[in-house]
């Protein structure tokens, strides 16, 4: 029996890739906020937008959250790397090297 997709996925992508292109047009990649005594880039919550967005679209659509929680990481982690400026192609490939082994074991396991 097959299962249904989740539909709160696709929402949870939509209303993240809103809110990453709300982000994107309306603040620069430097600014920071103030949150009491702590400050914050916007950065981070980008990437966390974009993890979200990348995993529920994922998921919605292989209807798998372990393939979509995956796909996302590699993404992410592609991203990173280009932040930090590891721009060889082996760097993505043991990247993609390492996650394929998660899948491996984690499949193995059920």
């Amino acid at each position: 029996m097959r299962r249904k997709r989740p539909l709160r996925l696709l929402v949870l992508g939509l209303l993240s890739v809103a809110v990453l292109i709300y982000l994107v047009l309306n603040f620069p990649p430097t600014y920071g906020f103030m949150i009491s005594d702590f400050r914050f880039q916007i950065l981070p919550i980008v990437l966390v937008l974009v993890f979200l967005f990348i995993f529920s679209l994922v998921a919605f659509l292989l209807n798998n959250k372990r393939r979509g929680f995956l796909v996302a990481v590699f993404i992410l982690g592609y991203f990173i790397l280009k932040l930090i400026n590891l721009t060889h192609p082996f760097f993505i490939i043991l990247l993609l090297i390492l996650l394929a082994m998660l899948e491996l074991l984690f499949a193995k396991r059920k």
